[in-house]
């Protein structure tokens, strides 16, 4: 955002509505770290409609866990763990928030079925949003029944032995530029690459106002959506 681009705004009515944590992330979900762009207020809604949904998932299985593992779930939360990570180090904050909206999204399915699942998904999810959500994280964290800050913990470790090998890190493009990283199967055909790469958020976000002019596929790489 900047004068140049037209959209100079102040922040202080969206922290009073959404809060500071929303914002923050929003900024870095919504904008390529070096490049930024366009504000736009369907944006900063979908964030917080993100956090509302790790809000009710973290609600929900705090009262509702057990010991049991899902090789599923092993799977996306230790990729997660390991991207994040690399991500954010990268300063790619985009591609890394739009790991952690994947990872939620495997919860959400298990909280709709009603299932119990092992407490360690969740403390990592909340672990996983400490550092672009730090007030939420701390009050989730305290929700969990922890008394010390979330921020004396140890950031989560991946299991590499837990990322199995038929899968593969399909990368999605928007006009050649990456806006979103998803963990899919190495069997994945073209029609399976298109709706998971339409159904990211942080690929919403970019398509918003604009027409889809062609889907560029290549297996076991990349999807690029060109548009205008």
């Amino acid at each position: 955002m900047s004068k140049s681009k037209g959209n100079t705004i102040s922040p202080d009515e969206y922290i009073e509505k959404y809060g500071s944590d929303v914002l923050r992330t929003y900024l870095m979900f919504g904008f390529n770290y070096v490049d930024g762009g366009p504000w736009k207020d369907d944006g900063i809604k979908s964030t917080a409609k993100f956090y509302e949904r790790i809000y009710r998932v973290v609600e929900y299985f705090k009262d509702n866990y057990n010991e049991e593992n899902f090789s599923d779930i092993d799977l996306v939360m230790n990729k997660t763990i390991k991207e994040v990570i690399k991500d954010t180090e990268k300063f790619q904050f985009n591609t890394a928030i739009s790991r952690l909206m994947e990872y939620l999204n495997v919860l959400t399915k298990y909280m709709t079925s009603k299932k119990k699942i092992n407490k360690e998904y969740i403390i990592n999810l909340v672990l996983l949003i400490a550092p672009f959500a730090p007030h939420l994280s701390e009050e989730l964290w305290t929700m969990l029944g922890y008394k010390e800050s979330i921020f004396k913990e140890s950031y989560p470790q991946a299991d590499v032995s837990k990322i199995k090998e038929d899968t593969y890190e399909m990368v999605v493009q928007v006009n050649g530029k990456v806006r979103a990283r998803k963990t899919v199967k190495i069997d994945i055909n073209e029609e399976e690459m298109k709706q998971e790469a339409l159904s990211d958020d942080n690929v919403q976000v970019h398509l918003q106002g604009k027409e889809i002019i062609k889907i560029i596929s290549v297996p076991q790489k990349l999807i690029n959506i060109v548009v205008k």
